[in-house]
């Protein structure tokens, strides 16, 4: 694609390229926070080609939760059940998708807000309990909720020009990267 100057299809294969690397994770459960939005903006990325830009993506990822440890694939799932649910109803305006994280001193916050169709409280709580097709809301829910008492995923209050937010709530722990050393490799 290069090679004949087609940028556009070697940008999708190289977002698409990030996608599954980052979903992937090697095989871990979880991974920081960083190579979370790293995955949900190549989703987010891959949707807007899809859907000829139909809608518009905001970040606001404070610095400092970055290197905090999240569940490994909890993103992608709200993003895309907000897109195909919410946003793809919506024929009068452009669409909005809005990422946020913030942290306090016991908890990480990851919130994600559209402005399409309001998800209702009795359709969210039907999501996470459905036996039938979809399961991505229950599946992170499920591996949310199993984290502690303390850690959920719930519809809040929107930001105002949004009309539905998902909230999850973990337990801050910062990713550290442990490094031993022996005689062989010292400086």
């Amino acid at each position: 694609a290069i090679k004949s100057g087609n940028t556009e299809i070697s940008e999708v294969v190289t977002t698409l390229s990030k996608f599954y690397r980052t979903a992937l994770n090697h095989g871990e459960i979880e991974s920081r926070l960083e190579d979370e939005i790293v995955n949900v903006e190549s989703y987010i990325q891959l949707q807007q080609k899809m859907h000829s830009d139909t809608f518009t993506a905001e970040y606001n990822i404070s610095e400092e939760t970055k290197d905090f440890i999240v569940p490994t694939f909890i993103l992608q799932p709200i993003a895309e059940n907000a897109i195909e649910h919410s946003i793809d109803t919506i024929r009068d305006h452009t669409g909005k998708l809005l990422i946020q994280s913030a942290i306090d001193e016991n908890y990480l916050y990851i919130t994600i807000s559209n402005d399409g169709t309001p998800f209702k409280e009795e359709d969210f709580h039907h999501a996470l309990n459905q036996t039938m097709k979809s399961y991505g809301l229950k599946n992170v829910y499920a591996r949310i909720t199993a984290l502690g008492d303390d850690c959920y995923m719930k519809l809040v209050t929107p930001p105002d020009d949004y009309t539905t937010s998902i909230q999850i709530r973990l337990i801050c722990r910062q990713f550290t990267a442990s490094v031993s050393f022996n005689e062989s490799n010292q400086i």
